[in-house]
């Protein structure tokens, strides 16, 4: 059995709106979080999902995610994305052994992706998905000054979901006290002196920060003509 937590308690302070942006509508009239949701819903991989959001949404979410049979529970965010995943991480169903964890301000991603990612966390015990880094890349002070080019022919931009199994998620979870600074799942796995493997990720499958970024995503939603199919 696998199931998914998708974070979805950010602010989006960056965002520069009342509402976070994970709750704002995208063009095929569904809000970003519920197109993330639906990906799943649809996933023949996924039997189970739970979402982190703040307290002061849950009730509305229940009511406009009620249509998505695999949801179980909306979990109350804590301080940090990882404070949250570890309260979701104890209403996941017993029977399951395997997590996904994806950020909710992904909406795009694929059904394609999702399996990749099951498939690589039962080989590998933990895999994520990624980018090769095709940009220059600067070192810089504080001042600005460049202090040095950035070999990037090993580095990669990481996306979600990121899978695992549930025993070494878990064990790194207990082994790791400080996870405030966690700023993905792999981290945790890392620092608790654990392998994780990359496999290839998905240029549409982009992260919304920015009032850009909905547009950009917006327009991938006409090219790839799936708007209104939520």
């Amino acid at each position: 059995m696998t199931t998914v937590i998708i974070t979805a308690a950010g602010t989006g302070a960056r965002f520069g709106t009342v509402v976070p942006k994970q709750f704002l509508p995208m063009k095929n009239g569904a809000s970003v979080l519920e197109n993330a949701v639906a990906a799943f819903e649809k996933s023949p991989c996924i039997d189970e999902i739970i979402l982190t959001a703040p307290a002061n949404y849950i009730t509305q979410l229940q009511q406009t995610l009620r249509r998505f049979t695999k949801v179980t529970r909306i979990i109350a965010g804590r301080n940090t994305r990882a404070q949250s995943i570890r309260e979701a991480i104890h209403a996941i169903h017993p029977a399951s052994d395997m997590i996904l964890i994806h950020d909710g301000v992904r909406p795009l991603v694929s059904t394609a992706l999702i399996a990749a990612i099951a498939q690589a966390a039962r080989q590998y015990g933990a895999a994520i998905p990624g980018l090769p880094c095709v940009e220059t890349l600067k070192q810089v002070n504080a001042s600005g000054e460049i202090t040095a080019t950035v070999d990037r022919a090993r580095l990669w931009q990481v996306q979600t979901p990121q899978g695992f199994n549930r025993a070494l998620l878990c064990t790194a979870y207990e082994n790791i006290a400080d996870i405030s600074h966690l700023t993905d799942d792999a981290s945790l796995i890392e620092a608790n002196g654990g392998t994780v493997y990359i496999i290839p990720g998905e240029k549409r499958n982009l992260k919304i920060t920015t009032p850009e970024d909905m547009q950009i995503a917006n327009a991938i939603l006409d090219l790839a003509h799936i708007g209104g199919h939520i």
